[in-house]
């Protein structure tokens, strides 16, 4: 009777164990690179210029990457009058360079965002601040082809019109 207890018990925890190892890997965050396709590509690596008002703010939660710790905002995202600190007030025609763009999906959620992940320097501080900025709004409900559509980014003129089809992770 003790062995088959004992047998019971290893099975019962070994079960166990493999729910609570499918949970974390189920709700862990997935991210996937996508700086080699359209639209990114286009500037990767290149200076891009502020064409609006735009400010880098603390991050309050914890960022996706963690040598991109500031947020850039343009009035996208947590909007201009948010309570978040602001650290670097931009004046238009700022350059900013674009490092690289990750697709990020949520740990609870499963919603997937894009960010652009890039530095601008200070030219009165000679202060350097790696951010991020989520750009984009990913189109899956009610859809036979999921696809991303891009809003005016703080170096446009004019939004995107295409619809882009980027496999999410």
């Amino acid at each position: 009777m003790k062995k088959i207890l004992k047998g019971f018990g290893i099975v019962f925890g070994f079960g166990l164990l493999l729910i609570i190892l499918m949970f974390y890997w189920l709700s862990k965050p997935k991210g996937k690179d996508v700086s080699q396709v359209k639209p990114f590509v286009d500037i990767i690596n290149t200076k891009v210029t502020t064409k609006r008002p735009t400010l880098i703010l603390l991050y309050p939660g914890q960022p996706i990457d963690k040598n991109y710790i500031y947020h850039l905002e343009d009035g996208n995202s947590f909007g201009m009058n948010s309570d978040l600190e602001t650290i670097f007030k931009m004046p238009n025609g700022t350059e900013v360079i674009i490092d690289k763009v990750k697709l990020q999906t949520g740990r609870v959620s499963g919603t997937t965002s894009c960010y652009l992940l890039g530095k601008v320097t200070d030219k009165k501080t000679k202060q350097t601040y790696a951010f991020q900025y989520s750009w984009g709004n990913y189109y899956f409900l009610g859809e036979d082809k999921p696809y991303w559509k891009f809003e005016q980014a703080f170096w446009q003129d004019k939004p995107l019109t295409d619809k882009y089809y980027i496999k999410i992770p």
